[in-house]
C-alpha cells in the first residue's frame, strides 16, 4: 500500500483479516487502501463494523479513517467532526 499498489495490498489483507493476531491493524490498512482506490462503501463497512466493537485501542484509528474518507469525498466539516472525539 505504501508503494502505491493498493490492489495487491487489498488482496493480501483480505485473507489476513480472518486471523485474530494483528487483525485490527490489518483492517485499518485495508480500509485505507479502499479509500485510496475510491471504494468508499467497502471502507465504510469496515470502519463502521470496527467502531461498533468498541475496542478502545482501535477506535481512534477507525475515527481517523472516517475523517480520511470524508476528506477524500471533499467533506471537510464531516472530517473535522469525526476527529472531535480524539481531542484531549
Amino acid at each position: 500500500s505504501l508503494m502505491g499498489n493498493n490492489k495487491e495490498a487489498i488482496r493480501k489483507l483480505e485473507t489476513f483479516i480472518s486471523q485474530k493476531i494483528g487483525r485490527q491493524r490489518a483492517l485499518c490498512i485495508l480500509a485505507a487502501c479502499y479509500i485510496k482506490e475510491g471504494e468508499y462503501s467497502k471502507a465504510i463497512s469496515l470502519i463502521d463494523e470496527q467502531i461498533k466493537t468498541r475496542d478502545p485501542y482501535s477506535e481512534p484509528f477507525f475515527l481517523m479513517l472516517k475523517a480520511e474518507l470524508a476528506l477524500a469525498k471533499g467533506e471537510t466539516a464531516k472530517a473535522a467532526a469525526n476527529l472531535k472525539p480524539l481531542r484531549y
